[in-house]
């Protein structure tokens, strides 16, 4: 348990305005500046981590420095200049600092002079607090790990205690006391609160960018459907006529060109044919036969083959949208109001539930 006497004692074995020992440099840019080629998610298999940008593949080893990412990256496609590698409030990751690092937070790629912003894969974006990787970050964190706190207290009481420690030990010379602890705390709080409606920003320019690209592909989505709608309507009036036809031939061929006698044989080999085709129908598709199942069976059997004549990537439209509901959730968790917060908390639960199902 923390006490204002031996959270003084920790926070003074630890220099006054410590560094982070990966050496960050800072930058003269600021989020409202960029313009996004896109966002994208990063995502991990059995032979690790990777970012799907447009016409490229890029693999990310944490093993790697970032130089070493960087030089990897280079040799592969050839067609890239430079590559630069940010975190979200536009400081550049240092060539020496672990490529891990990439894969702990949201952070930001320049390649040549497009700017993408990549979603890194946490267990919760409610508890995914960004770390300064010092010494005393490291030691915070570890105890509460040690203790048997979950993943969630350590990030969110981790990252307030290590805030007040920075506050003592730059108070050093002061007697710390009860009214210096609360008056730290709510410095704390306020700037968590500032710290907060600064990622909501950052989420709100990255929803307006993913929005837009979605309106694109549900317009051309919707121009591809409406198409297939129009060819199976034209196929199911052909498959009409064809019904119709065997009818007329049916009367014509009894009443005016032969007898009954002619077309009883003919007559019954056109139900064998229908029979047929309806058993055929029901077990290729599983469905029952009717005009609007046909119509159906029709669209769904081309619509991939239409999305890939369109250009349209439906691999790349799914993620937008998980992207889209995941940015919305990270927004909700970060709202003041209750009510978000709570319905924020349902879509995780639902998340959560699809994943474990995808992994069965």
């Amino acid at each position: 348990m923390f006490t204002i006497s031996n959270l003084s004692k920790l926070a003074s074995r630890f220099p006054r305005n410590s560094k982070s020992h990966y050496g960050f440099c800072t930058s003269i840019l600021t989020p409202r500046n960029i313009v996004y080629s896109d966002v994208v998610q990063v995502y991990a298999d059995e032979s690790g981590s990777f970012l799907n940008l447009p016409g490229r593949t890029i693999s990310i080893d944490p093993r790697q420095s970032i130089s070493e990412f960087k030089e990897s990256t280079l040799q592969q496609y050839p067609d890239i200049k430079y590559i630069k590698a940010f975190d979200e409030k536009i400081v550049e990751y240092s060539e020496t600092a672990p490529a891990f690092l990439l894969l702990k937070e949201n952070f930001l790629l320049k390649i040549n002079e497009e700017w993408y912003s990549i979603i890194a894969e946490t267990e919760n974006p409610l508890f995914n607090v960004k770390q300064d990787h010092n010494v005393r970050d490291k030691t915070v964190f570890k105890l509460f790990e040690d203790s048997g706190h979950t993943m969630r207290h350590t990030a969110t009481l981790g990252k307030f205690i290590s805030s007040l420690m920075t506050d003592i030990s730059e108070n050093a010379h002061t007697q710390v006391d009860s009214h210096i602890i609360k008056t730290i705390v709510d410095k704390n709080l306020f700037e968590r609160s500032i710290e907060a409606k600064a990622q909501i920003e950052i989420i709100d320019m990255k929803l307006a960018f993913l929005r837009k690209k979605l309106a694109s592909f549900e317009e051309l989505r919707t121009s591809v459907e409406n198409k297939l709608a129009f060819k199976a309507k034209k196929r199911l009036r052909w498959f009409s006529t064809f019904l119709f036809a065997q009818v007329l031939a049916v009367q014509y061929g009894t009443y005016a060109a032969f007898s009954w006698d002619v077309m009883e044989p003919i007559t019954n080999l056109m139900g064998i044919l229908d029979v047929i085709i309806a058993y055929s129908f029901w077990m290729t598709t599983n469905k029952s036969y009717s005009y609007h199942n046909i119509g159906q069976n029709y669209i769904e059997s081309r619509r991939h083959k239409a999305y890939k004549k369109a250009d349209f990537d439906e691999e790349e439209y799914e993620e937008c949208k998980k992207l889209i509901t995941l940015l919305e959730t990270q927004k909700s968790l970060l709202s003041p109001k209750i009510d978000d917060l709570l319905r924020a908390l349902q879509l995780l639960d639902k998340q959560k539930a699809v994943g474990d199902e995808e992994d069965d």
